[in-house]
């Protein structure tokens, strides 16, 4: 059965449109090493954007974990607009990504 492919439709072509854990981790532990400093969530963001808002945070945290960094009651505001434009606001825990901690950062996925 042959088609067009300008027929599918464009939630089809959102959906394969998925995050890419490896290349976020391999991304993210190059931006804090390059940083030079501590960075918390938000100055990650603002280095590295996220374009998967909800899957992106939940690696970066995953990330803190696994390198034992310090998750503690504080929070800070972290604003992030989407690829279609809306602004999202999340309160995350304040935390610090230590270049030093990620030096022999190996990620398990």
């Amino acid at each position: 059965m042959a088609g067009d492919i300008d027929q599918i439709d464009e939630e089809f072509w959102s959906s394969l449109d998925s995050l890419d854990r490896e290349a976020l981790v391999r991304d993210t532990v190059e931006t804090i090493h390059s940083s030079n400093q501590p960075l918390s969530l938000a100055g990650l963001a603002q280095r590295l954007p996220p374009t998967h808002d909800l899957e992106s945070l939940a690696v970066w945290l995953g990330l803190a974990r696994e390198a034992d960094c310090t998750i503690g009651e504080e929070r800070e505001t972290l604003d992030l607009t989407t690829r279609d434009d809306q602004n999202l606001r999340f309160h995350v825990p304040l935390l610090v990504l230590d270049p030093a901690m990620f030096e022999n950062f190996e990620w398990e996925p």
